[in-house]
Parts: structure tokens; C-alpha cells; sequence
């Protein structure tokens, strides 16, 4: 029950809100750094593919509707193939 109350105190505190009218735009630049969790299809047990996963973003915003973002991701990915024996 404390691990699901702390996922879910996370995910709430992780939303952000961002409000702008269309007169009180300001176009700019912003960063975003993530981190999570991956898992990758394999022939083995899920919890022997779940691995770590960091991203950092740079971006502009050039309108109220437009920008652009470019995003680099990846730590650690782990796969695992069935062999035979």
C-alpha cells in the first residue's frame, strides 16, 4: 500500500501546469530532464528486462502552438535471448 501511495504522490507531483494567455506570450527556449523505467520483449521473466531509462530534451517555442523539441534517451537496456542447452 506505501509503494502505491508513493507512485501515485509522484505522478501527481510530476504533472505540471503551465498557463499562458495568447496577449502574454513570450517565445523562448526550455529543458526538460525525464527518468523512468523500460521494459524490453524478451524470452525470460519481465523483471529480468525492466531497466533504467534517463532523457534530456532541449526545445523552442516559436508560438503560442508551435515549437520544436529534440530528445535524447537511453541508459541501460537489457534483452535476453532463449538459448538452447
Amino acid at each position: 500500500m506505501k509503494k502505491l501511495f508513493l507512485t501515485i504522490s509522484v505522478a501527481l507531483l510530476s504533472m505540471g501546469a503551465f498557463a499562458q494567455s495568447a496577449n502574454d506570450f513570450f517565445p523562448g527556449w526550455f529543458q526538460e530532464i525525464k527518468g523512468g523505467a523500460v521494459l524490453t520483449a524478451g524470452e525470460t521473466n519481465w523483471k529480468n528486462l525492466v531497466s533504467p531509462n534517463a532523457a534530456l530534451a532541449l526545445g523552442y517555442q516559436f508560438t503560442p502552438v508551435f515549437g520544436l523539441r529534440g530528445d535524447l534517451s537511453g541508459w541501460n537496456a537489457k534483452g535476453v535471448v532463449g538459448h538452447d542447452e
